[in-house]
């Protein structure tokens, strides 16, 4: 896809030929994703904030294995927890409950760990723990500071906006 995408070869007689045949949902595909390798800095941004993303996500669950005094090396963690939190998006049960601790556990034993299904459950609550705590923390001073969000009708953004300026247009 990234070959058919890039400039350079997207040029090819063959490559155009193909590109026609393809349906309309991946050509839109390829033409968004042909804007994107125009702007390589945005591509490397969110590179960037996606492995940050995935160190913190794995951080929670080492901090888990630690509390519980779990011996599996921390690079494993790296490895086993991306895999084990894929298991939720499979739909066997709802909303994936029970997957990922189920994945926990097997990749766990079978890296010698007996504490697989809890470091799952208790990486999670700490997960959850600071979503809503940030979160909290972030709408408290959202609305000390005179801020309120609303969904403009017809567009997809929310806007942020000062109580205060939408009292003075008013």
């Amino acid at each position: 896809m990234f070959l058919i995408a890039w400039d350079g070869f997207f040029n090819t007689r063959m490559v155009q030929v193909l590109y026609s045949l393809m349906p309309k949902m991946i050509q839109h595909f390829l033409n968004s994703l042909r804007g994107y390798l125009k702007a390589p800095r945005l591509i490397i941004m969110v590179v960037l904030v996606s492995l940050l993303n995935h160190a913190c996500v794995v951080a929670s669950f080492i901090i888990a294995a630690v509390l519980l005094n779990d011996n599996l090396p921390m690079y494993a963690h790296f490895i086993i927890n991306p895999l084990a939190i894929t298991m939720n998006v499979i739909p066997i049960t709802p909303g994936g409950v029970g997957m990922a601790e189920s994945a926990f556990s097997f990749l766990f034993q079978a890296a010698g760990s007996p504490n697989g299904a809890m470091v799952g459950l208790l990486g999670r609550f700490i997960q959850y723990t600071v979503f809503i705590l940030s979160g909290s923390i972030a709408m408290l001073l959202l609305k000390m500071g005179g801020y309120i969000g609303t969904f403009e009708q017809g567009n997809s953004q929310y806007v942020v906006e000062r109580e205060v300026d939408i009292k003075k247009e008013g």
